[in-house]
């Protein structure tokens, strides 16, 4: 067994070694084999890109071509004031032929009411035995369309094919997806494409308008086309015959024709797909390409999608070999490299190894600088104490030597778990910073810090540890101090808090029996009381009793949020009643100051899930607040909005006299105001702000200050998304919606 572990060691590699540098190479000859198939598959999905780009071309040349036609057919209606039907069929015929990919071309005309009769007898006298101006339901059956001021029916297809012939008098304008394309074309002269639509029996499809007017060009303004139009020439475009001959030049690839019909959308609505066909080979395992190219014509957007897979010979397979071996060479020169290093590094190691041990005693030491070294045995006694320790403990070394800490006397771990330091002994791990409490005979106390880590041999085998100790008596009595300290103070704190809550409940009950019999001697119900200044006395009583009672009830509520005895009885409110009310309370206020009250709202309030009476309290706070410290002749003004994570959003921003940055927190601090002399301008008790961001903070809110001084002030409640309901669909229409008014002002 000693040979074997003799060998072991003097052989340079190792078995996990031989199987990582295996791993190592495969690993290389794969990646490299993989780079070269990337390359291959990145110029063939560049020369797919290429072609499908053609596809784009061509096909935007069909499109624009469909203009270039329906240019011609009005340009025909506008060079003769007298267009024979077997012209336009002519004409028509013509442009089919030129261009195959349309299907039908289809005429309409402006047809009045009061012309509906006979138009329908004349068409019926032409051949059209059955005919009438028809509209379609929502099932996409013909009906017999209503009466209507004007209507705008199909007067022929070209050619007549039988599926189209039963949409001859069709109503264009009493669909709404081809209203929208026609009104389009009427009013810019241009062409002008619909959305994609289902006719029964002939498909989904996409109708293309153009319209002509009285006289010989269109004219200039929107008005006077609207006024002059005439009729419309539309051109009909099935998507299997607008793109069918690609499936058969590009069969190889999967197509997608999309067209964009919201600007949210992605891509849009699909009105054409040629599946791509299923790949049994190697390549089947490979994603295809897709390449997505934008089309805009006639004032839509289409998006063509193209699939494919790379061609059986995409791949150059000697160049796939070339860096497979390239890969397997640089992992052999890396075993070959690592075999020199191993080399030299064991005849550096047994030349260093007694260098080494006598450095690495030094080195432990120097790791972990403290006021005493120290180093145990296997067993953990004691064998080595530095001289330090008498200076920063008063003990002596011989105290310790061939001594445990479990022998020594007074001395005991001062950690909150001390097994897991006990198992870290046993367990032979490194420890830090790990504190013991020495008591000495006289009862005094010292705290010491002691770091070790374990010392092994090169066989594995544990010496012991190494380490060091600091004494850390003042350190820690002043963290305990610090920790007592801070209890002592909540408690002081907490103490204030009920204190304050007990003592504003105590003080309602007189108040409100004051506040009661003033009103009673105000209103004189049992009689006069003989001189008004007695009345005068009683109201001025009356006012102070308010002023004060709402003073406690500040600190009360105040007292209730900070003791976490405060809940919300939370409703569903209306946010535009709820600013309506407000409104009317402060109006007053803001017409004496000369203030201007602005309300500016770009979308309606929604409906918030809140506490209505204290959501109230703190709008009610910060507007007064904004109007008591608004000049005459300013202007307060009530904002809204959505946060970037979806919240609900008030500001409430005056042209004030504003306030310092550094006077903000004071301004959140109770009992406090900025202008705190005894001469202050304005009055209040500093209660308003914290109390307001308490109820706001109590709903998961935040409120913020942003002031410049002399400027102005502006005060945004920001609420969670979670408190935003949707608004009710039946919701009354006088209900408050978007708008920028000024409600308030003064004369």
């Amino acid at each position: 067994m000693r040979a074997s572990a003799r060998s072991k060691r003097n052989s340079l590699f190792r078995v996990r070694e031989v199987l990582s540098l295996t791993l190592l190479a495969l690993f290389a000859c794969l990646s490299m084999g993989g780079l070269a198939v990337w390359v291959d598959l990145t110029s063939a999905e560049k020369a797919f890109n290429q072609r499908v780009d053609g596809i784009q071309r061509d096909l935007a040349h069909r499109f624009g071509s469909t203009e270039a036609a329906l240019t011609s057919l009005v340009g025909l209606h506008h060079a003769s004031d007298d267009l024979k039907s077997y012209e336009f069929a002519a004409l028509s015929r013509e442009l089919l032929a030129a261009y195959p990919f349309i299907r039908t071309i289809a005429k309409t005309l402006i047809l009045p009411a009061k012309e509906r009769p006979a138009f329908e007898g004349d068409m019926r006298a032409n051949g059209f035995v059955h005919f009438r101006v028809t509209e379609r339901d929502e099932k996409g059956q013909l009906s017999a369309a209503g009466n209507r001021d004007a209507t705008m029916p199909v007067l022929l297809f070209e050619p007549l094919e039988p599926e189209f012939a039963r949409f001859v008098g069709f109503d264009v304008t009493s669909d709404p997806v081809l209203a929208r394309a026609v009104v389009k074309a009427v009013e810019s002269g241009n062409v002008a494409a619909a959305e994609p639509i289902e006719l029964k029996g002939i498909g989904r499809g996409i109708f293309v308008f153009k319209a002509y007017y009285l006289g010989h060009s269109a004219p200039p303004t929107v008005a006077e086309r609207k006024a002059q139009v005439s009729g419309l020439i539309a051109i009909y475009l099935e998507p299997k015959q607008l793109i069918g001959n690609f499936k058969k030049q590009f069969g190889e690839y999967g197509l997608r024709l999309y067209q964009q019909t919201d600007a949210g959308s992605k891509q849009g609505a699909l009105i054409f797909e040629c599946p791509l066909p299923e790949s049994r080979g190697v390549y089947g395992f490979i994603d295809p390409f897709v390449t997505r190219a934008s089309i805009s014509r006639q004032g839509v957007s289409f998006t063509l999608e193209v699939k494919g897979r790379p061609d059986a010979g995409s791949v150059r397979a000697w160049f796939v070999a070339l860096l497979v071996f390239v890969g397997a060479m640089a992992a052999g020169l890396l075993a070959l490299a690592l075999r020199n290093h191993r080399i030299g590094l064991r005849h550096a190691r047994e030349a260093g190894r007694i260098s080494r041990e006598n450095e690495k005693r030094f080195r432990d030491y120097a790791e972990i600088a403290s006021d005493w070294f120290w180093s145990t045995d296997p067993e953990l006694r004691f064998e080595y104490i530095s001289d330090q320790i008498t200076a920063a403990t008063g003990l002596e070394p011989r105290v310790f030597l061939d001594h445990t800490t479990d022998d020594l006397k007074g001395v005991a771990p001062g950690i909150e778990k001390p097994r897991r330091h006990l198992a870290d002994l046993r367990a032979w791990r490194a420890f830090k910073d790990v504190r013991y409490r020495y008591i000495d005979e006289p009862g005094l106390t010292q705290w010491w810090s002691i770091s070790g880590k374990p010392v092994f041999n090169e066989a594995g085998d544990f010496l012991g540890y190494r380490g060091t100790g600091r004494n850390v008596t003042a350190e820690t009595e002043t963290r305990q101090a610090l920790l007592e300290s801070k209890e002592e103070a909540e408690l002081s704190n907490r103490a204030k808090t009920e204190f304050i809550a007990n003592m504003s409940h105590e003080l309602r009950t007189p108040l409100n029996a004051i506040i009661g019999f003033s009103d009673m001697l105000m209103l004189q119900p049992f009689g006069p009381l003989g001189d008004d200044k007695y009345v005068a006395y009683a109201n001025d009583i009356n006012i102070s009793g308010e002023h004060l009672l709402s003073l406690i009830n500040d600190i009360l509520d105040l007292s209730k949020v900070e003791s976490g005895k405060e809940d919300l009885n939370e409703e569903v409110v209306n946010f535009s009643s709820l600013i309506a009310s407000l409104v009317t309370l402060v109006t007053h206020h803001a017409e004496e100051g000369n203030v201007e009250l602005i309300l500016d709202f770009d979308e309606q309030l929604p409906r918030l899930l809140v506490d209505e009476r204290k959501m109230k309290q703190v709008m009610v706070n910060l507007l007064s607040n904004a109007i008591k410290f608004t000049k005459p002749g300013g202007t307060v003004t009530l904002m809204w909005s959505r946060g970037e994570s979806g919240g609900f959003l008030f500001s409430i921003k005056d042209t004030g006299i504003g306030m310092a940055k550094e006077d903000i927190p004071i301004a959140f601090s109770k009992f406090l105001q900025i202008d705190s002399d005894l001469n202050r301008k304005y009055d209040g008790t500093g209660l308003g702000l914290p109390l307001a961001k308490g109820l706001v903070e109590l709903h998961g809110g935040h409120l913020q200050i942003d002031s410049k001084l002399g400027v102005g002030t502006t005060v945004t409640v920001s609420l969670p998304e979670s408190r935003i309901l949707p608004n009710d669909r039946d919701e009354p229409a006088d209900q408050p919606g978007p708008h920028t008014s000024s409600i308030a002002a003064a004369n």
